[in-house]
């Protein structure tokens, strides 16, 4: 019996020192290096929650602003080209520069041009406005134009090809030939808009000239721009006389007209009648004298 009671000690304590667990930390032994040490003693940590991020608004620059930093890095500085509801519609390039570098500046030339354009129009009645660009080496462009209205003379520093446009809010313009041309060695370029007056009184029209300009001649360039005053008159004015007026003042001219061939034909009249009295006085005078000297005999 007390052998049995022994050996359930013995078992109880042998199984209390196997549930112990060895502190790892505590281990000091030799056998442990100082790196194994660092990495025991280091608590663990749990992973780094995801942060959130807020959405944040982007704003997109308008195209214009990117068009003009592409520009500026090329070392153009650019601007777009301002609406203008009365030019006509072109399938041709917006962008505008105002300077250019220097090779593109040795690659242009002063040219003469020429305008044509009456001062007074008609309402609702077309009239013609005729631009010319003379690269033929002439002082003047003016024999490219008509001669039939007033004539304007000027000078722009032109690329070889270029563009012209005519805009004018009080009018109908319809251009009759190619708004973009490259200018002739041989002739003057002209350009031909078919313009009708919408509305009465003093109105502008703007004529601009551009010079096409890039590798690929898809900018604008501010080469030359005037502006022409139109007084415009209602229709069948003359020099801004009304028919009605017109017609008064043809009537007192062919009433005075009338009354000066009626006072000739009476003096011519009354003089030919008094010829004729003197006439015959004269051939009654000579028969009495003639009686008188044969009774006489």
């Amino acid at each position: 019996m007390r052998c049995a009671s022994l050996a359930l000690l013995g078992f109880l304590w042998l199984a209390s020192c196997g549930s112990e667990a060895p502190d790892p930390v505590s281990d000091t032994s030799p056998e442990t290096t100082e790196i194994e040490r660092r990495v025991i003693e280091v608590p663990m940590q749990a992973p780094p929650q995801p942060q959130k991020v807020e959405a944040q608004s982007v704003q997109i620059a308008p195209l214009e602003k990117a068009v003009d930093d592409i520009l500026r890095q090329a070392g153009e500085a650019a601007v777009p080209a301002p609406p203008n509801p009365a030019r006509q519609s072109l399938d041709v390039p917006t962008a505008r520069v105002k300077q250019l570098p220097a090779p593109e500046l040795a690659n242009m030339q002063t040219f003469p041009v020429a305008y044509e354009t009456p001062t007074e129009a008609k309402l609702d009645q077309a009239f013609e406005v005729v631009l010319a660009i003379d690269a033929t080496g002439d002082d003047s462009a003016v024999e490219g134009l008509p001669g039939k209205h007033h004539v304007i003379e000027s000078e722009a520093t032109l690329s070889e090809t270029v563009e012209a446009t005519l805009s004018g809010a009080a009018f109908d313009i319809r251009l009759t030939n190619k708004a973009r041309q490259r200018l002739s060695p041989f002739r003057e370029s002209t350009w031909r808009w078919a313009v009708t007056p919408t509305q009465e009184g003093s109105h502008t029209l703007y004529l601009e000239i551009h010079a096409l300009v890039g590798e690929d001649e898809s900018l604008l360039l501010d080469a030359f721009s005037d502006e022409i005053s139109v007084k415009v008159n209602k229709k069948g004015f003359v020099f801004g006389i009304s028919p009605e007026k017109i017609r008064t003042y043809v009537g007192i001219f062919g009433g005075t007209i009338s009354a000066i061939l009626g006072l000739a034909a009476i003096f011519s009249f009354l003089r030919r009648r008094k010829t004729e009295a003197k006439s015959a006085n004269a051939e009654s005078v000579g028969e009495d004298t003639g009686n008188d000297a044969g009774g006489g005999l």
